[in-house]
C-alpha cells in the first residue's frame, strides 16, 4: 500500500503519478483506478536519459515509461525539452525489440502530451552581497555526470576566457563519485564561486 502511495494520489476520479513508478502495474495492483482519469507528470524521461555507456541503459524502464503514457489520458511533462526528446526517441527505442514493433505509438501519446512547468515563486525583497548587475549563474543539480556538468563547466571556461564577468553557486547534492570536472573547475576558478555546495538551509529561514 505504501509502495503505491508514493507514486498515484487518488482525488475523486482522478489518479496522478509520476514517471517514476509504472503506471500498469499500479492499475493491475489497485484495479480500482482502472475507470479513473489518469494522469502521468514526466520530470525526466528515460529515452533520453544520459549514459556513460550505451550498454549500461536498462531499457525496462524506458519501456515502461512508454506503456504508461499510453493509458494515461494525459501525459505532462516539466520542460519543453523533456517533451519533445521523450516522443522524439519513441520510434527509434521501439524499433530496438527483438520482435513485435509497434507502429503509430509516438502519434498516440503526443495528442495528449503538454507542458506543465514546475512553479517558482520567487520573492520580491532579496538581499545579496554582491553587485546586482553582475550575472549569477546557478547549478541546482545532483553532482552527477546526467546533469552533464562538463559542457555546463566548458560553458563557463568560455566565458571566463572571453572576460565576462559572473558569480557562480554550485548547489545540489554531492555523492561518494563525483565527476572530475567539478573539482578541476573551482581549483582554477573558485574566485567566481559564491557558493559551493548545498545551502545550509537554516541561515535562509
Amino acid at each position: 500500500k505504501q509502495w503505491y502511495q508514493r507514486r498515484v494520489r487518488v482525488v475523486s476520479t482522478q489518479s496522478t503519478g509520476t514517471s517514476v513508478g509504472s503506471l500498469p502495474e499500479i492499475i493491475a495492483l489497485c484495479p480500482n483506478l482502472a475507470k479513473s482519469h489518469k494522469v502521468v507528470y514526466f520530470h525526466e524521461n528515460q529515452l533520453a536519459y544520459p549514459t556513460q555507456c550505451t550498454k549500461e541503459r536498462d531499457y525496462q524502464y524506458g519501456y515502461n515509461q512508454i506503456l504508461s503514457a499510453m493509458i494515461a489520458e494525459l501525459v505532462l511533462f516539466n520542460s519543453d525539452y523533456n517533451m519533445k526528446s521523450f516522443l522524439d526517441n519513441i520510434d527509434s527505442f521501439l524499433n530496438r525489440m527483438p520482435d513485435y514493433k509497434p507502429k503509430g505509438t509516438s502519434d498516440i501519446i503526443r495528442k495528449k502530451s503538454k507542458v506543465l512547468y514546475y512553479p517558482i515563486e520567487f520573492p520580491v525583497n532579496v538581499r545579496t552581497n554582491w553587485d546586482p548587475d553582475t550575472l549569477h549563474i546557478v547549478w541546482p543539480h545532483r553532482w552527477e555526470h546526467d546533469k552533464n556538468p562538463t559542457e555546463f563547466f566548458e560553458v563557463l571556461e568560455g566565458l571566463i576566457e572571453a572576460s565576462f564577468n559572473f558569480k557562480l553557486s554550485v548547489l545540489g547534492m554531492r555523492y561518494n563519485e563525483v565527476p572530475d570536472i567539478f573539482d578541476r573547475f573551482y581549483e582554477r576558478y573558485n574566485k567566481h564561486v559564491i557558493q559551493w555546495g548545498p545551502l545550509n538551509l537554516a541561515m535562509h529561514t
